[in-house]
């Protein structure tokens, strides 16, 4: 967001689906504790998503970022100015 992102999806393998054992479970507890911080600064919960999409789902990561992009579009830019 500093660097002027609209929104940032972070994807990651279905829970207990993961090559790294506990990566995706670490990654929702810091995805949880990330929104916190961002809704701190003023950054709306739907500008930073998680999403689980298994490894050989195309269809399905080309869907979540056509989403995400859409759903950051509406809400339109974000402005580095909020971030002090």
């Amino acid at each position: 967001f500093k660097e002027g992102a609209d929104g940032v999806l972070v994807c990651g393998c279905e829970l207990g689906d993961c090559h790294y054992t506990d990566g995706n479970y670490k990654t929702l507890r810091r995805m949880a504790l990330l929104g916190k911080l961002l809704e701190q600064f003023g950054i709306e919960e739907p500008r930073a998503r998680l999403q689980w999409v298994c490894a050989s789902c195309a269809e399905d990561f080309t869907s979540a970022v056509d989403k995400m992009t859409s759903e950051v579009r509406e809400l339109g830019p974000f402005g580095r100015q909020n971030l002090g």
